[in-house]
């Protein structure tokens, strides 16, 4: 079957973050949210069932899976936004023309490789299906996706083959994310994460971890390194004095990045 392609509009997007903050949204709540008639709202729904963003029930509409991943990766994006394009402005400026780097999945390293738009030359090596997608049509700028099998509930790859692609790699930057981030180490959510990361890593000359202040001084699910294993810890100037202490004296450098 052949999904035609709908036309959206900025309304549709507005329909889909009420629906995913919601989890569930009916015809009536639509219309009154954004003063249109019960029938532009149904129109509206039937393009977004048709787009693969939602899926039409009796009396309303809740996100499609594939419209889920999407909601909870942008949500997570917009956490410390500011902060996070403020590490990826400092991590840029490190990245010099012609240089290779590998960036693990995350929404931190998002930013880090919107930052890279400037740079001439580079090569971005990544598991991220969004950061490929960031970077596909950027001029200058070459992507490696690497393969994979595609993670459950995240725009990423992961999993045995991606681990062993990794391998055939070394570059000059390779820069890691986190979901928490303790004098013992640095975490992440799940297990398979964990070694992705530790195979970025692995592949790269100067190492960097790239966290704002939010998950610092809280663990995760499986720590991944120590934090003398990267370079340079790159984080922002909302990290309590508390927490600098400790970072200072567990970590080889740390930057604090300020937002503007």
């Amino acid at each position: 079957m052949i999904r035609k392609t709908a036309r959206m509009n900025g309304r549709h997007d507005r329909i889909v973050d009420f629906i995913g903050a919601k989890g569930e949204a009916s015809v009536q709540e639509l219309a009154n949210e954004f003063n249109v008639s019960l029938m532009t709202v149904r129109r509206d729904l039937m393009l977004l069932e048709q787009a693969g963003r939602v899926t039409r029930t009796h009396g309303g509409a809740i996100l499609s899976r594939p419209g889920v991943v999407a909601f909870s990766f942008l949500e997570r994006g917009e956490r410390c936004a500011a902060e996070k394009q403020a590490i990826a402005g400092v991590i840029a400026a490190m990245i010099k023309p012609g240089s290779t780097v590998a960036l693990d999945s995350g929404t931190t390293t998002l930013e880090v490789a919107k930052a890279m738009a400037g740079i001439e030359g580079a090569t971005v090596l990544t598991s991220s299906l969004a950061i490929a997608a960031e970077l596909y049509t950027r001029e200058g700028l070459e992507t490696v996706l690497l393969g994979g099998a595609a993670r459950k509930g995240s725009p990423d790859l992961t999993g045995w083959l991606t681990e062993e692609n990794l391998k055939r790699f070394h570059v000059d930057f390779a820069v890691v994310g986190a979901d928490g981030v303790t004098r013992e180490g640095a975490y992440t959510t799940a297990v398979d994460l964990a070694r992705i990361c530790q195979s970025v890593l692995a592949s790269g000359t100067t190492s960097i971890l790239a966290v704002d202040h939010s998950k610092i001084g809280r663990p995760s699910f499986s720590r991944f390194a120590e934090l003398n294993a990267f370079d340079h810890i790159v984080t922002d100037t909302a990290v309590p004095a508390a927490s600098r202490r400790w970072l200072k004296a567990a970590a080889k450098n740390v930057i604090y990045a300020k937002v503007k």
